[in-house]
Protein backbone atom coordinates (compact mmCIF):
# COMPACT_ATOMS: atom_id res chain seq x y z
CA UNK A 1 0.00 0.00 0.00
CA UNK A 2 1.28 3.59 -0.94
CA UNK A 3 -0.03 6.53 0.75
CA UNK A 4 0.93 10.26 -0.97
CA UNK A 5 0.87 13.01 1.49
CA UNK A 6 0.04 16.58 -0.52
CA UNK A 7 1.59 19.53 1.23
CA UNK A 8 0.71 23.31 0.93
CA UNK A 9 2.62 25.93 1.97
CA UNK A 10 1.43 29.42 1.66
CA UNK A 11 2.84 32.41 3.37
CA UNK A 12 1.69 33.49 6.71
CA UNK A 13 0.64 37.50 7.48
CA UNK A 14 1.61 40.30 5.44
CA UNK A 15 3.54 39.28 1.99
CA UNK A 16 5.73 41.63 0.08
CA UNK A 17 3.18 42.72 -2.91
CA UNK A 18 5.35 45.18 -4.97
CA UNK A 19 8.92 45.20 -5.51
CA UNK A 20 10.38 49.17 -6.42
CA UNK A 21 13.62 48.23 -8.44
CA UNK A 22 16.43 51.46 -7.80
CA UNK A 23 19.42 51.42 -9.57
CA UNK A 24 22.33 53.69 -8.70
CA UNK A 25 24.93 53.84 -11.65
CA UNK A 26 26.20 57.03 -10.00
CA UNK A 27 27.56 59.70 -12.80
CA UNK A 28 27.72 57.02 -15.57
CA UNK A 29 25.89 58.59 -18.71
CA UNK A 30 22.94 57.22 -20.57
CA UNK A 31 24.67 55.09 -23.25
CA UNK A 32 27.03 53.32 -19.95
CA UNK A 33 23.68 52.61 -18.19
CA UNK A 34 21.64 51.22 -21.19
CA UNK A 35 24.93 49.03 -21.69
CA UNK A 36 24.18 47.88 -17.89
CA UNK A 37 20.11 47.73 -18.38
CA UNK A 38 21.16 45.15 -20.64
CA UNK A 39 23.53 43.07 -18.74
CA UNK A 40 21.26 43.48 -15.30
CA UNK A 41 17.57 42.48 -16.77
CA UNK A 42 17.98 38.98 -16.41
CA UNK A 43 19.48 39.08 -12.73
CA UNK A 44 16.92 41.58 -11.43
CA UNK A 45 14.06 39.42 -12.27
CA UNK A 46 15.51 37.20 -10.59
CA UNK A 47 15.78 38.61 -7.29
CA UNK A 48 12.37 39.92 -8.03
CA UNK A 49 11.19 36.35 -8.37
CA UNK A 50 12.00 35.49 -5.15
CA UNK A 51 11.10 38.90 -3.15
CA UNK A 52 7.38 38.79 -4.79
CA UNK A 53 5.14 37.07 -2.31
CA UNK A 54 7.61 36.41 0.55
CA UNK A 55 5.86 36.50 4.09
CA UNK A 56 7.56 40.11 5.40
CA UNK A 57 8.80 37.72 8.72
CA UNK A 58 10.99 35.97 6.86
CA UNK A 59 12.42 39.08 5.47
CA UNK A 60 15.26 38.87 7.96
CA UNK A 61 16.69 35.88 6.33
CA UNK A 62 15.90 36.19 2.99
CA UNK A 63 17.31 39.46 2.43
CA UNK A 64 21.02 37.84 3.07
CA UNK A 65 19.91 34.95 0.91
CA UNK A 66 18.68 37.71 -1.86
CA UNK A 67 21.87 39.77 -1.61
CA UNK A 68 24.42 36.52 -1.84
CA UNK A 69 22.64 35.41 -4.72
CA UNK A 70 22.13 39.02 -6.83
CA UNK A 71 25.70 38.97 -6.09
CA UNK A 72 26.68 36.23 -7.80
CA UNK A 73 24.55 36.44 -10.57
CA UNK A 74 25.56 39.90 -10.88
CA UNK A 75 29.38 39.04 -11.26
CA UNK A 76 28.77 36.73 -13.76
CA UNK A 77 27.15 39.42 -15.98
CA UNK A 78 29.12 42.41 -14.52
CA UNK A 79 32.43 41.33 -13.55
CA UNK A 80 33.54 44.65 -14.30
CA UNK A 81 31.56 46.41 -11.50
CA UNK A 82 31.61 46.00 -7.62
CA UNK A 83 28.42 45.45 -6.58
CA UNK A 84 26.41 46.61 -3.13
CA UNK A 85 22.83 45.53 -2.80
CA UNK A 86 20.19 47.19 0.07
CA UNK A 87 16.95 45.85 0.38
CA UNK A 88 14.18 47.43 2.71
CA UNK A 89 11.33 45.25 3.67
CA UNK A 90 7.69 45.85 3.49
CA UNK A 91 4.67 45.23 1.64
CA UNK A 92 6.03 47.57 -0.89
CA UNK A 93 9.97 46.20 -1.01
CA UNK A 94 12.72 48.67 -1.81
CA UNK A 95 15.62 46.31 -3.66
CA UNK A 96 18.13 48.97 -4.50
CA UNK A 97 21.33 48.34 -6.08
CA UNK A 98 24.78 50.30 -6.63
CA UNK A 99 27.33 49.89 -9.55
CA UNK A 100 30.42 50.87 -8.69
CA UNK A 101 33.33 50.41 -11.72
CA UNK A 102 36.51 49.01 -10.68
CA UNK A 103 39.86 47.77 -12.59
CA UNK A 104 41.45 50.03 -15.58
CA UNK A 105 39.03 52.65 -16.89
CA UNK A 106 38.33 54.79 -20.30
CA UNK A 107 40.34 58.03 -19.61
CA UNK A 108 40.01 59.16 -23.05
CA UNK A 109 38.22 58.68 -26.37
CA UNK A 110 39.12 59.63 -30.17
CA UNK A 111 37.01 59.70 -33.05
CA UNK A 112 39.02 59.67 -36.19
CA UNK A 113 36.93 59.21 -39.84
CA UNK A 114 39.16 57.23 -42.73
CA UNK A 115 38.28 57.26 -46.57
CA UNK A 116 40.19 56.42 -49.76
CA UNK A 117 37.69 57.94 -52.00
CA UNK A 118 36.01 61.18 -50.34
CA UNK A 119 37.67 64.48 -47.92
CA UNK A 120 38.06 63.27 -44.65
CA UNK A 121 36.42 67.16 -43.88
CA UNK A 122 33.02 66.62 -45.68
CA UNK A 123 32.68 64.56 -42.50
CA UNK A 124 33.25 66.84 -39.89
CA UNK A 125 29.75 67.07 -38.33
CA UNK A 126 29.50 63.42 -38.56
CA UNK A 127 33.02 63.69 -36.47
CA UNK A 128 31.54 65.92 -33.85
CA UNK A 129 28.53 63.99 -33.44
CA UNK A 130 30.26 60.87 -32.31
CA UNK A 131 33.18 62.35 -30.50
CA UNK A 132 30.23 63.44 -28.43
CA UNK A 133 28.59 60.06 -28.37
CA UNK A 134 32.07 57.90 -27.47
CA UNK A 135 32.81 60.72 -24.08
CA UNK A 136 30.22 59.01 -22.53
CA UNK A 137 32.50 55.72 -22.37
CA UNK A 138 34.98 57.55 -20.41
CA UNK A 139 35.09 56.49 -16.65
CA UNK A 140 34.06 53.12 -17.91
CA UNK A 141 35.80 50.07 -17.31
CA UNK A 142 38.17 48.91 -20.16
CA UNK A 143 36.95 45.95 -20.04
CA UNK A 144 33.19 46.36 -19.68
CA UNK A 145 33.72 48.68 -23.50
CA UNK A 146 35.52 45.84 -24.47
CA UNK A 147 33.19 43.13 -24.02
CA UNK A 148 30.26 45.30 -25.43
CA UNK A 149 32.27 46.40 -28.37
CA UNK A 150 29.50 44.03 -30.82
CA UNK A 151 26.97 45.87 -29.40
CA UNK A 152 28.25 49.59 -29.88
CA UNK A 153 29.13 48.78 -33.33
CA UNK A 154 26.11 47.81 -34.17
CA UNK A 155 24.28 50.77 -32.34
CA UNK A 156 26.40 53.09 -34.50
CA UNK A 157 25.80 51.53 -38.04
CA UNK A 158 21.93 51.95 -37.31
CA UNK A 159 22.99 55.90 -36.59
CA UNK A 160 25.22 56.08 -39.77
CA UNK A 161 22.87 54.24 -41.97
CA UNK A 162 20.20 57.03 -41.59
CA UNK A 163 23.35 59.71 -42.64
CA UNK A 164 22.01 62.00 -45.28
CA UNK A 165 25.97 60.59 -46.89
CA UNK A 166 24.88 57.45 -47.15
CA UNK A 167 21.70 57.83 -49.08
CA UNK A 168 22.73 61.09 -51.72
CA UNK A 169 26.19 60.33 -51.89
CA UNK A 170 26.34 56.29 -52.06
CA UNK A 171 28.82 56.53 -49.58
CA UNK A 172 29.53 53.26 -47.20
CA UNK A 173 30.38 53.65 -43.48
CA UNK A 174 31.57 51.55 -41.49
CA UNK A 175 32.49 51.87 -37.82
CA UNK A 176 35.49 49.95 -36.13
CA UNK A 177 35.98 51.16 -31.76
CA UNK A 178 38.92 49.99 -30.17
CA UNK A 179 38.52 49.78 -26.48
CA UNK A 180 41.03 51.00 -23.95
CA UNK A 181 42.62 53.75 -21.78
CA UNK A 182 42.26 55.55 -24.75
CA UNK A 183 39.01 54.38 -26.80
CA UNK A 184 39.10 54.90 -30.50
CA UNK A 185 36.47 54.91 -32.89
CA UNK A 186 37.23 55.11 -36.11
CA UNK A 187 34.87 55.53 -39.24
CA UNK A 188 35.31 54.09 -42.52
CA UNK A 189 34.37 56.03 -44.75
CA UNK A 190 33.92 54.93 -49.30
CA UNK A 191 31.73 55.78 -51.91
CA UNK A 192 31.34 53.46 -54.68
CA UNK A 193 30.61 55.79 -57.23
CA UNK A 194 32.71 58.93 -57.02
CA UNK A 195 36.20 59.67 -56.03
CA UNK A 196 37.34 62.75 -54.62
CA UNK A 197 40.60 63.98 -52.70
CA UNK A 198 42.15 66.97 -52.10
CA UNK A 199 45.84 67.66 -50.54
CA UNK A 200 48.18 70.45 -49.68
CA UNK A 201 51.84 69.77 -50.17
CA UNK A 202 54.94 71.00 -48.88
CA UNK A 203 58.07 70.11 -50.11
CA UNK A 204 61.31 70.19 -48.30
CA UNK A 205 64.80 70.30 -50.00
CA UNK A 206 62.78 70.52 -53.26
CA UNK A 207 64.62 73.26 -55.52
CA UNK A 208 61.47 75.18 -56.73
CA UNK A 209 57.55 74.94 -56.62
CA UNK A 210 57.89 73.48 -53.30
CA UNK A 211 54.26 74.71 -52.17
CA UNK A 212 51.41 72.69 -54.08
CA UNK A 213 47.59 71.81 -53.84
CA UNK A 214 46.47 68.73 -55.42
CA UNK A 215 42.66 68.08 -56.17
CA UNK A 216 41.24 64.30 -57.64
CA UNK A 217 38.13 64.31 -58.91
CA UNK A 218 37.14 60.75 -60.18
CA UNK A 219 34.25 58.75 -61.13
CA UNK A 220 34.25 54.71 -60.06
CA UNK A 221 32.89 53.22 -63.90
CA UNK A 222 33.55 49.40 -62.08
CA UNK A 223 35.13 48.35 -58.46
CA UNK A 224 38.34 48.42 -60.43
CA UNK A 225 38.40 50.89 -63.25
CA UNK A 226 38.50 54.46 -62.42
CA UNK A 227 38.66 57.95 -64.86
CA UNK A 228 39.82 60.87 -63.04
CA UNK A 229 40.93 64.40 -63.55
CA UNK A 230 44.34 65.38 -61.31
CA UNK A 231 44.27 69.31 -61.00
CA UNK A 232 47.60 70.54 -59.35
CA UNK A 233 47.99 74.31 -58.63
CA UNK A 234 51.24 75.94 -57.69
CA UNK A 235 51.58 79.16 -55.46
CA UNK A 236 54.87 79.99 -56.27
CA UNK A 237 54.49 80.95 -60.45
CA UNK A 238 50.50 80.83 -60.46
CA UNK A 239 50.74 77.57 -62.90
CA UNK A 240 47.92 74.98 -62.94
CA UNK A 241 48.00 71.47 -64.50
CA UNK A 242 45.18 69.25 -65.77
CA UNK A 243 46.14 65.60 -66.15
CA UNK A 244 42.96 63.45 -66.97
CA UNK A 245 43.64 60.18 -65.39
CA UNK A 246 43.04 56.57 -65.77
CA UNK A 247 43.39 53.85 -62.81
CA UNK A 248 43.07 50.30 -62.33
CA UNK A 249 42.90 48.73 -58.92
CA UNK A 250 44.92 45.55 -59.28
CA UNK A 251 44.06 44.55 -55.67
CA UNK A 252 43.15 46.40 -52.71
CA UNK A 253 46.90 46.78 -52.29
CA UNK A 254 48.17 47.49 -56.05
CA UNK A 255 47.23 50.35 -58.24
CA UNK A 256 48.37 50.88 -61.50
CA UNK A 257 47.56 54.81 -63.63
CA UNK A 258 48.09 56.53 -66.54
CA UNK A 259 47.90 60.14 -66.83
CA UNK A 260 48.44 62.70 -69.79
CA UNK A 261 49.94 66.40 -69.00
CA UNK A 262 47.53 68.41 -71.33
CA UNK A 263 50.19 71.49 -70.50
CA UNK A 264 53.10 69.22 -70.96
CA UNK A 265 51.70 67.24 -73.54
CA UNK A 266 53.52 64.11 -71.49
CA UNK A 267 52.43 60.97 -70.56
CA UNK A 268 53.13 59.80 -67.13
CA UNK A 269 52.36 56.18 -65.29
CA UNK A 270 52.34 55.35 -62.04
CA UNK A 271 52.46 52.07 -59.85
CA UNK A 272 51.63 52.23 -56.06
CA UNK A 273 51.99 49.49 -53.04
CA UNK A 274 50.45 49.94 -49.99
CA UNK A 275 52.28 47.61 -47.69
CA UNK A 276 50.59 47.73 -44.55
CA UNK A 277 47.73 50.69 -42.77
CA UNK A 278 50.37 52.90 -42.63
CA UNK A 279 53.28 52.28 -45.36
CA UNK A 280 53.54 52.29 -49.21
CA UNK A 281 55.80 52.62 -52.18
CA UNK A 282 55.40 54.44 -55.42
CA UNK A 283 57.08 54.39 -58.82
CA UNK A 284 56.47 56.74 -61.63
CA UNK A 285 57.42 57.23 -65.21
CA UNK A 286 57.47 60.30 -67.56
CA UNK A 287 57.54 59.47 -70.87
CA UNK A 288 58.77 63.04 -72.76
CA UNK A 289 61.03 63.99 -69.29
CA UNK A 290 62.69 60.94 -69.18
CA UNK A 291 62.14 61.01 -65.44
CA UNK A 292 62.16 58.49 -63.34
CA UNK A 293 60.56 59.13 -59.89
CA UNK A 294 59.86 56.72 -56.25
CA UNK A 295 58.21 57.61 -53.09
CA UNK A 296 58.34 55.52 -49.94
CA UNK A 297 55.22 56.55 -48.02
CA UNK A 298 53.87 56.97 -44.35
CA UNK A 299 50.40 57.72 -43.42
CA UNK A 300 51.01 59.59 -39.59
CA UNK A 301 47.47 60.18 -39.16
CA UNK A 302 44.64 60.33 -41.30
CA UNK A 303 44.87 64.04 -41.50
CA UNK A 304 48.76 63.98 -42.56
CA UNK A 305 50.95 62.00 -44.37
CA UNK A 306 54.94 62.21 -45.23
CA UNK A 307 56.80 61.03 -48.21
CA UNK A 308 60.74 60.86 -49.14
CA UNK A 309 60.57 61.56 -52.69
CA UNK A 310 63.82 60.51 -55.17
CA UNK A 311 63.79 61.45 -58.75
CA UNK A 312 66.34 61.78 -61.62
CA UNK A 313 67.76 64.78 -60.02
CA UNK A 314 67.15 65.56 -56.58
CA UNK A 315 66.03 64.07 -53.47
CA UNK A 316 63.20 65.82 -51.05
CA UNK A 317 60.76 65.31 -48.02
CA UNK A 318 57.04 66.50 -48.74
CA UNK A 319 54.31 66.58 -46.36
CA UNK A 320 51.00 65.85 -47.47
CA UNK A 321 47.85 67.36 -45.28
CA UNK A 322 44.68 65.33 -46.32
CA UNK A 323 41.94 68.36 -46.80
Amino acid sequence: VMTQVAVEVEPYGEVVQEIDLQLDYGNLSPLAISLLQEDLQKATERAQEMLLGAPLDAMDWLEAVVQTSMREALYDRVPEFTVKIEVKSGTRSVLKIYMIPQGDTVRKTEVNVASDSLPTSIFWNTKKYFENRLAELEGLPVAFVGRHVPTLQRRMQEELNHSSAVKRFHVDMRPEVFAGNTTKLVIHANSDKYVVQAEGRLDMGKKERNVSLLLHTGVMLTPKHEVYLQTEFYPEDYTWKFLPSYQYHITKATDFAYQYDIKEEDHRIRLEQSLNDAWYIKAQRTWRAKENEFTVGYHIHPYLSAEYILNSDEYWLRLIGHI
